[in-house]
């Protein structure tokens, strides 16, 4: 059956099996030429059965008449999808149309020159067959990868932050040992408000005790206490790394 331009094929996923679906598709036209998907080479696909939004079925069905070199799914036909390793495309439910780029122009001529009026066979046997249960435990699977690459991620951030900030609470420590001249310079007194006077009277008190406990006055001090702050950081970052992966080690998929 053709419509519009579309040649309408029954598609059927063995030849054991009874139940057929139907298939729209042409060869690709557009205005503007682009260079992914060239007009002499690519099929468009639009009302694609279940079994044919997943890539691995698809590409079975149209390597039996060609070559295939890339298939492309959107959900909208002008609104292409941005593919990444950290960019998962939507869910295979959302596949509504489909654009199979073959490597010579004769392949796709094979394709629209097949007979409407037999059947297409997907695969030979049901094993060759990915089922959406399998496509969906597959993306659980990635979702549940992503999550965990990100968890790790985060633990490795808060680690070089807490480096960061123990390094920038040693510096200013040590600025305050350190021995020193201290330049006198000539400066006019202003006016303070009464909470200003307080503010800078409790921190003048502050800065005094802390001279007077004389902290890490030794060198040694300070190495040991260096020292034992990173044995806890190094103890922290164990203890997460090993909830982490029992945590991950407890996950199981549970398809419904």
């Amino acid at each position: 059956m053709e419509f519009r331009g579309f040649r309408i094929h029954y598609v059927r996923s063995t030849q054991s099996s009874t139940e057929a679906e139907h298939v729209w598709w042409r060869q690709h036209k557009v205005r503007a030429t682009e260079s992914s998907k060239p007009i002499e080479r690519t099929l468009y696909i639009q009302m694609l059965p279940t079994f044919l939004r997943i890539e691995e079925n698809l590409r079975m069905l149209l390597s039996q008449y060609g070559i295939v070199e890339a298939i492309h799914y959107q959900e909208h036909p002008d609104k292409p999808r941005v593919n990444s390793a950290w960019i998962r495309p939507s869910l295979f439910a959302k596949n509504n149309v489909a654009f199979v780029i073959f490597r010579r122009a004769k392949h796709l001529q094979q394709v629209l020159q097949l007979s409407l009026e037999e059947p297409l066979y997907i695969a030979k046997t049901e094993a060759q067959l990915v089922t959406p249960a399998q496509k969906m435990e597959e993306e659980s699977q990635w979702k549940m990868d992503m999550m965990a690459a990100e968890e790790e991620n985060n633990a490795v951030m808060a680690e070089l932050t807490e480096k960061h900030r123990l390094a920038q609470l040693q510096k200013e420590e040590q600025e305050e040992q350190d021995e020193g001249w201290i330049t006198v310079t000539k400066a006019f007194k202003k006016k303070l408000a009464p909470g200003a006077i307080k503010k800078k009277t409790t921190k003048r008190a502050r800065a005094k005790q802390r001279k007077m406990e004389l902290v890490n006055f030794y060198s040694f001090q300070h190495r040991d206490r260096k020292k034992q702050q990173w044995e806890n950081l190094r103890r922290q970052y164990e203890q997460a790394k090993e909830s982490f992966e029992k945590a991950r080690q407890g996950r199981k998929f549970k398809p419904l």
